[in-house]
């Protein structure tokens, strides 16, 4: 019962309050939906500003730390190619990063300057079939152009899908060496194989191998 007289007097005083907004002045009830409306719009985008802030932040000390990282080599190339090798001395590598890229880029260029060159000769041949065409194959007739302009449109799709895969590449291997940097590969490791004769009790002696492996 009291549940019921609670509820009851929930309604009313809802009722009352929407009753109150709206006999309120038109302007005073503009300028609370105005502030009610910028709140809801500000509090997400200072909470995104937080987080891109505290984001652009990590990024800046990793940036400004003097310790060797993968972290930082994988984001060196990420930015620049060849620029994490750099980075761990891998200097050798550098040349390969971009004959692969600039490989890779000349089938750009050549898959699209053939595209460009088929389709503008298919517009031209539809227009008039007697046109002059520039297509390396010499071909005059729609029906030959559409085979060819699809091969170069997706000879070049895969191109630049290869571009991206041998970047990615350049950042996985800066990546990989930033965290072999710090591994010791000097002339002070060693490993010492000699022979060795042990006698075991009631039984005859038996040779081995013993292995030792030395870090100076």
């Amino acid at each position: 019962m009291q549940t019921l007289k609670e509820s009851s007097e929930y309604l009313i005083n809802s009722t009352n309050r929407n009753a109150q907004f709206k006999l309120m002045h038109p302007k005073r009830r503009f300028l609370i939906g105005l502030i009610l409306i910028l709140l809801w719009v500000t509090v997400p985008q200072n909470h995104a500003q937080l987080r891109a802030k505290a984001d652009s932040s990590k990024l800046f000390q990793l940036l400004r730390s003097t310790e060797h990282s993968p972290s930082k080599s994988a984001l060196y190339s990420a930015l620049i190619p060849g620029w994490g090798q750099a980075y761990n001395r891998k200097y050798w590598k550098i040349p390969i990063v971009y004959a692969g890229l600039a490989t890779v880029g000349y089938f750009i260029y050549d898959n699209h300057h053939n595209y460009v060159v088929c389709r503008d000769d298919y517009i031209r041949l539809y227009e008039d079939p007697e046109a002059e065409v520039f297509n390396k194959d010499d071909i005059h007739t729609t029906s030959q152009l559409l085979p060819k302009i699809d091969e170069y449109r997706k000879n070049r799709d895969m191109s630049v899908i290869i571009m991206l895969a041998v970047w990615g590449l350049n950042v996985v291997d800066a990546n990989v060496d930033g965290h072999f940097f710090n591994y010791d590969v000097s002339d002070d490791l060693s490993l010492i194989l000699s022979p060795i004769q042990g006698y075991l009790p009631g039984k005859e002696s038996y040779l081995g191998i013993n292995l030792v492996f030395e870090m100076h």
